[in-house]
């Protein structure tokens, strides 16, 4: 009887906990300096890529954008000037050199014509240089009124609370304003103990139980297997790290071993999966027999445990 039970199909699983997260998340920064003037969202609010979430003051960028523009007028017409002057100097001097050939002009005059091109010349150049100096800063000046309104790089939900408190706060350039996130797909990242992975193959299917709906077993697939192995506890700690960001803080409680990450994905459409929830997943790698699940783990203790006990 023992003996068929071994030859019995099992399906065998590699089983860890996991976590929770966006299938596409990106945050949305100041990229340009100042006061919050308007917020046109929420937490929780719905956006799509371009939507305005807050609009930064404009009256400094306006102010600098009408003096350089005043500016780059005043310098073109000096511009269109010099252009006229430098052709009809080119004409003179064309004309000298002709009755400088003919013996008709002395040579200090044809000099003196020479010297009064060249400084037109260069009253040209600079006039030239300047205008495409101030057309370069009207253009960033516009570019920046348009920076002023922080957009949602993607589609998604804002998820940073008190966005209206923020009203007339001062933001530099990088600050993070807030995190937009897209559930539509999610994201869960199971930690996997490093003896079960390598059964554990890209494709392969998963079922996952979350502490909020215990009742529910939903399914997904291997999208990716990280490269490396971890401590447990160090990769806590990073997603720690990632998680303040949002303002928020959820530490597993882990005992340290090594593990290595598995991301899988799965249709979230019913936005029912939050970011940050956890549970328990069952990576499913096959059937197998029994008794070669057994005599797997048995041989397995014995080639790398027992190994190293010898001298």
């Amino acid at each position: 009887g023992a003996a068929l039970l071994c030859f019995l199909p099992y399906h065998h699983v590699s089983t860890g906990r996991f976590q929770v997260q966006p299938g596409v998340k990106r945050g949305a920064r100041a990229q340009v300096e100042g006061q919050i003037e308007s917020v046109s969202t929420e937490e929780g609010a719905w956006v799509n890529a371009g939507d305005i979430i807050v609009s930064l003051s404009k009256r400094n960028i306006q102010k600098e954008l009408m003096v350089t523009t005043a500016s780059l007028n005043e310098a073109v017409a000096k511009f269109e000037g010099a252009k006229l002057k430098l052709s009809y100097s080119q004409q003179e001097l064309e004309r000298s050199k002709q009755l400088y050939q003919k013996e008709q002009i002395s040579t200090q005059d044809y000099e003196d014509r020479q010297r009064e091109h060249d400084l037109d010349q260069q009253e040209y150049y600079a006039l030239n240089a300047e205008v495409e100096r101030l057309q370069t800063l009207v253009a960033h000046h516009k570019e920046d009124l348009a920076l002023a309104d922080i957009r949602s790089p993607i589609d998604g939900r804002v998820t940073t609370p008190y966005l209206r408190e923020k009203l007339h706060h001062t933001l530099k350039v990088g600050d993070l304003l807030t995190m937009v996130e897209d559930m539509r797909t999610a994201l869960i990242e199971i930690d996997v103990p490093e003896q079960y992975i390598n059964k554990v193959k890209i494709g392969g299917r998963i079922e996952a139980k979350t502490w909020a709906y215990s009742g529910i077993t939903f399914t997904a697939k291997v999208i990716a297997i990280s490269p490396a192995a971890m401590d447990s506890q160090e990769l806590e700690s990073e997603r720690a790290m990632m998680t303040q960001e949002k303002g928020a803080v959820n530490i597993l409680d882990t005992k340290k071993e090594k593990i290595v990450r598995v991301t899988a994905e799965l249709l979230n459409s019913d936005g029912r999966l939050k970011p940050g929830m956890t549970g328990y997943a069952k990576i499913k790698s096959g059937w197998r027999s029994l008794g070669s699940v057994l005599i797997s783990e048995v041989t397995r203790f014995f080639i790398v445990e027992v190994w190293s006990w010898l001298p």
